[in-house]
């Protein structure tokens, strides 16, 4: 029927939450270390520890984090709008 329809639909996009909300904390914890890692690499290069070829290596990996990220980010907006559209609200 339409509506055991409708429940299961529901059922997979609190699901779906659920596993953004997770990918979107494990992401988080490896953008902020990312980011924690930058700063000392920053000094490391401020000292001439590192050359700055290094450094702008290591941003990549931030900046790859960042947009994970912000990608996760929104796949949890989109679900978050497809939930409330299929509860009516």
């Amino acid at each position: 029927t339409q509506q055991s329809h409708a429940w299961v639909e529901i059922e997979n996009l609190l699901s779906r939450e659920n596993l953004f909300r997770s990918q979107y904390q494990r992401q988080f914890s490896l953008f902020d270390r990312e980011k924690t890692r930058m700063a000392i690499l920053q000094k490391r290069c401020q000292h001439g520890d590192i050359s700055q070829e290094e450094l702008l290596n290591a941003s990549f990996s931030e900046n790859e984090s960042a947009a994970n990220l912000a990608r996760t980010h929104a796949e949890l907006l989109i679900n978050v709008v497809d939930l409330k559209t299929a509860v009516g609200d």
